[in-house]
């Protein structure tokens, strides 16, 4: 069975019921980062070894023995090869995400969308040589695409919730999104060729100062009008809104008398003229 990448699958994670629920709960987020940490090692040994040896020479049993776990446990994890070479990578796309909703409500959304591209980079800088496989090889390159083709309508919901948009009915939220995860390539790329000895953090931190105008006029829009439609409401406050001048203007003299007026006002009771 194919999983999400970015973990295993959660079943049988559950809490229980009855009493000793937190006890079940304690024992569920144990075996959850076990088997995190097990799926991480064998993504690394495949990884490692593809490096190493080439892909086409890489075998189940040898990515098993280097992970330190059998045959069996691998094939519980990851059904190919080339799924187990491009996990890394994946599982760090989904962590931007990841990162990106973590981000404090309040903090603008460019230095939000910065925060959560460049920080794991300036912690730990990557592997060209391993970077490169995923991204090139031509038979890594359609499965890391797979694995991460759920990012970008991901990432375009925690912008529209962000920013008062609406992911399934709007453009620009999908749009800013994916002008972000094409910087993301374009920056790789650009640090893959680059012999000036730069940091892929500060690559990518320059992508995202190049990009912060479309961020902050995606916020202001969303502030302006939160949500997809103006309140019922609305007409009414502006024909109010027009009509209060006129309150305020001073009554106007009575208009002088028509010539018809004259002569009506000068007539005496119905039947009866003047004398």
């Amino acid at each position: 069975m194919r999983r999400r990448p970015g973990g295993p699958s959660r079943r049988g994670t559950g809490t229980g019921t009855g009493t000793g629920g937190g006890g079940a709960c304690a024992c569920a987020g144990w075996r959850e980062r076990k088997k995190l940490a097990t799926r991480e090692a064998i993504s690394f040994a495949a990884l490692r070894l593809a490096v190493e040896h080439g892909l086409e020479s890489v075998r189940v049993s040898d990515i098993a023995a280097r992970a330190g776990v059998s045959p069996r446990t691998y094939n519980n994890y990851f059904s190919s090869r080339e799924e187990a070479v491009c996990a890394v990578g994946a599982d760090r796309a989904w962590h931007m995400v990841a990162s990106l909703r973590a981000r404090p409500c309040a903090e603008p959304l460019a230095e939000a969308l910065s925060h959560a591209m460049v920080d794991d980079h300036d912690v730990v800088e990557p592997d060209k040589a391993v970077l490169s496989l995923v991204l090139f090889h031509p038979g890594l390159r359609g499965e890391f695409f797979k694995a991460t083709s759920g990012v970008q309508r991901e990432l375009a919901e925690v912008i529209a919730e962000r920013t008062g948009h609406d992911a399934e009915r709007e453009l620009l939220p999908a749009l800013v999104g994916s002008a972000y995860q094409a910087a993301w390539r374009a920056s790789v790329m650009y640090w893959l060729r680059d012999d000036e000895g730069r940091s892929l953090g500060s690559v990518l931190r320059e992508a995202c100062a190049a990009l912060a105008p479309l961020a902050y006029a995606l916020e202001a829009r969303g502030k302006r009008s939160p949500g997809t439609q103006r309140p019922a409401h609305q007409p009414e406050k502006a024909q109010a809104e027009q009509a209060r001048p006129e309150k305020a203007r001073p009554e106007k003299a009575t208009p002088a008398p028509t010539r018809q007026s004259r002569a009506s006002s000068f007539a005496g009771p119905a039947g009866g003229g003047v004398g």
